[in-house]
């Protein structure tokens, strides 16, 4: 179990508690991942909120007053007090992750990377989650993501299991194989 687990799993009982409806839960998770991403990307911002050079009472005003000026709503704010006063904004990220994953998991899906070297269109990802939704008995949920280095076809993780089916991976076997072959 990961450190974002029991932050994930608490604020998913907090929010099944308050039966809130989908999109007042999709808008605290895109606020999260905002923060998240802002701490990521700014050397600043991740040295206040992250740092223990940074007191915690500090890390809380600032917190409060960029919620503040994002206009973020009490729960999200009280979610963010509570991991900041552990001092696990640094695995916000991670926490956002795990909750998605959870969420996907409460609706009886599964959570599906897919990696491409193009994007997919919904055709292509609809006729990939319906293969994999056939093998597994489970809806699908993707998240994508674009690598270059995989040339063409893709890669698929589910389930802890990765199907390979891109070129960068063939060209890697037929590789192997010549070496085999030419060791023998």
């Amino acid at each position: 179990m990961s450190v974002a687990t029991p932050y994930a799993v608490s604020l998913q009982a907090l929010l099944s508690e308050k039966k809130l409806p989908e999109n007042d839960i999709e808008k605290i998770k895109l606020h999260l991942t905002e923060l998240a991403q802002s701490i990521a990307q700014n050397p600043n911002l991740k040295k206040a909120l992250v740092s223990p050079l940074t007191s915690k009472p500090e890390k809380l005003k600032l917190l409060d007053g960029f919620a503040q000026k994002m206009n973020w709503d009490v729960i999200t704010r009280q979610f963010l007090s509570v991991v900041a006063r552990h001092g696990r904004l640094g695995q916000l990220e991670l926490i956002v992750k795990e909750f998605d994953r959870l969420q996907i998991e409460a609706a009886g899906s599964v959570q599906a990377f897919v990696v491409s070297a193009e994007p997919m269109s919904e055709s292509e990802l609809s006729d990939l989650g319906h293969s994999f939704e056939r093998k597994l008995g489970k809806k699908i949920e993707f998240r994508t993501t674009l690598d270059a280095n995989v040339l063409a076809g893709v890669k698929v993780t589910v389930a802890g299991v990765t199907y390979d089916g891109t070129l960068r991976a063939r060209l890697n076997r037929l590789k192997d194989a010549f070496t085999t072959y030419g060791a023998t």
